[in-house]
């Protein structure tokens, strides 16, 4: 077990990446981004050879951020770097195009303006998953400047607490080496690298990309919502933009600030049951309810029945609005309020997030 290689893991990368392309089909509009007629660049899927790393809390490589870019636009497609890890690749999406190396001195600049002494290898890191950031000091403080502005500083003394949803950093590779996941990641990271190593086999994706996306659709099915992608507006409001996109989705009109009154949202975020009371405020002809065992099968139920629902991940909410199944290959479509003000919408390896994953169901309410 250790790093994986980096050529395995760019073929991974374009393996995934080809699998959502729409070739020759009318795609709904919250997925035309992903029709090849607006990829000038899919044809060939040149993704970056090596892939930009992103680093673990506990120091060591978790992810390599494979980049295929073009005009305006940019996909990525976010791989392990480790093997203990649950698959091969957590997530493929499609958005602006940015500069990395523009975004790491806008946070340094933030940084020396408030006297945080960030390390000198400039690393990425991965604090709460999906979150990004440069780990420095404040004093006596590790600290993490968040990568997108307005840079929020996020205190890395801070425990892991009982409320999933309230902001902690956490280290994805300390909860791989748990025994209660590292047998569970092992035998699951076998199952998705011998699915994905046999779509490599029968040739890239890119000499025959007509025939592996129609090989990818068939037998497959696929059902997603169109939600109003919402950006948080500060760094807790996770929980209230997701609530936000959702109370929009079913009519309900209300800004961020409205939301977080009825949730009582504190400085460290909201917990699940002020979620659901908050929900059930703004809400009258909808019911919340909390679900702390999530399935693929719940969720699967949720989106066929037009009910997007709330997936809560440790530290973190988002909106799940859509999945995407072909035998043991599972993906939701997630509707991300992170970052700060901007948010993003991707497609997310089930088995990279369900071993920690709650939900909060929002479901017509039945008058007897």
């Amino acid at each position: 077990m250790g790093r994986v290689d980096s050529k395995d893991a760019r073929q991974f990368a374009e393996s995934a990446f080809a699998d959502f392309i729409r070739i020759g089909e009318g795609a709904p509009e919250h997925l035309r981004q992903w029709s090849i007629g607006n990829l000038p660049e899919a044809g060939t899927l040149d993704f970056e050879e090596s892939g930009f790393p992103i680093f673990d809390l506990n120091g060591q490589q978790l992810f390599r951020d494979f980049h295929l870019r073009w005009g305006d636009g940019s996909a990525t497609v976010r791989t392990s770097a480790d093997d203990r890890l649950p698959s091969p690749v957590w997530s493929v999406g499609i958005f602006d195009t940015e500069n990395l190396k523009e975004r790491i001195a806008s946070a340094e600049a933030h940084a020396e303006k408030f006297d945080i002494g960030l390390d000198h290898d400039k690393r990425i890191y991965c604090y709460s998953y999906p979150k990004l950031g440069l780990r420095g000091t404040k004093g006596e403080k590790e600290v993490i400047v968040e990568l997108y502005p307005p840079h929020f500083v996020i205190d890395l003394s801070q425990d892991l607490v009982e409320n999933p949803e309230v902001v902690f950093p956490w280290s994805i590779l300390d909860l791989a080496a748990l025994p209660s996941f590292r047998s569970v990641f092992r035998e699951q990271w076998q199952i998705d690298v011998k699915s994905f190593g046999e779509k490599v086999e029968a040739g890239p994706p890119s000499s025959r990309l007509f025939d592996y996306v129609e090989e990818a659709r068939e037998g497959s099915e696929e059902q997603t919502l169109p939600l109003r992608l919402r950006g948080q507006e500060t760094p807790v409001y996770c929980a209230v933009a997701t609530a936000q996109m959702i109370l929009e989705y079913h009519g309900v009109r209300e800004p961020q600030s409205r939301i977080a009154t009825e949730m009582s949202t504190g400085s460290g975020g909201t917990t699940n049951p002020n979620q659901v009371i908050g929900y059930n405020q703004l809400l009258s002809s909808h019911l919340a309810t909390f679900d702390g065992t999530a399935s693929f099968a719940e969720a699967r139920n949720e989106i066929v029945n037009a009910r997007p629902c709330k997936s809560g991940i440790p530290g973190h909410a988002r909106a799940l609005g859509g999945f995407r199944v072909r035998d043991d290959d599972i993906w939701v479509y997630i509707y991300d309020p992170w970052p700060v003000n901007q948010g993003r919408a991707y497609w997310e390896n089930w088995t990279a997030s369900n071993h920690y994953t709650n939900y909060i169901y929002v479901r017509r309410r039945t008058f007897q």
